[in-house]
C-alpha cells in the first residue's frame, strides 16, 4: 500500500487488487497511517472544525443536565456559598454533596471553555441516569 495523496481530512491509498493482502492486514496498515496523521496539527485543526460543524442538537435531557451545571456555577459565582447553593437547588440532596458541588463546578467550567473555543457543549462526561 502506498499513500497517493493526503489532505487534512482524507488519506487516499492505492490498494493492490492482486496479491496476498487480506482485509485484516489492510485495516491494520490503514490504522497505522491514520494514527500517524492524527498527531499532526493540520489534522487536529481539521478534526476540530469537523466536530464544530456536525455537533448534534442537544436533547432535552442534555439541556437539563447542562442547565444544572451552569446554574450551580452561576449561583456560586454570584457569591453564594456551597451550602447556600445546595440548600437552594437541592435541599433533599444526600450523599457527598461537597464532591457533587465540585464536580458540577468543574463541568460548568469545561462547558464554558468549550463555548469560548466555539464547540458546544464539547467533551465532558454526562451521567445518563442523573
Amino acid at each position: 500500500m502506498e499513500i497517493i495523496n493526503n489532505e487534512a481530512q482524507y488519506i487516499f491509498l492505492a490498494v493492490p487488487v492482486v496479491g496476498r493482502e487480506d482485509m485484516a492486514t489492510i485495516n491494520k496498515q490503514i490504522k497505522i497511517i491514520r494514527d500517524k496523521y492524527k498527531k499532526t496539527d493540520t489534522v487536529k485543526k481539521a478534526d476540530e472544525a469537523f466536530r464544530k460543524s456536525i455537533m448534534p442538537p442537544s436533547s432535552a435531557r442534555m439541556r437539563k443536565e447542562l442547565g444544572k451545571y451552569l446554574n450551580v456555577y452561576d449561583r456560586h459565582k454570584a457569591g453564594l456559598t456551597m451550602k447556600q447553593v445546595i440548600k437552594e437547588l437541592a435541599p433533599s440532596q444526600k450523599g457527598d454533596v461537597h464532591r457533587a458541588f465540585n464536580m458540577f463546578q468543574k463541568k460548568a467550567k469545561t462547558i464554558i471553555e468549550n463555548v469560548e473555543k466555539g464547540t458546544f457543549p464539547g467533551k465532558y462526561y454526562l451521567h445518563p441516569d442523573k
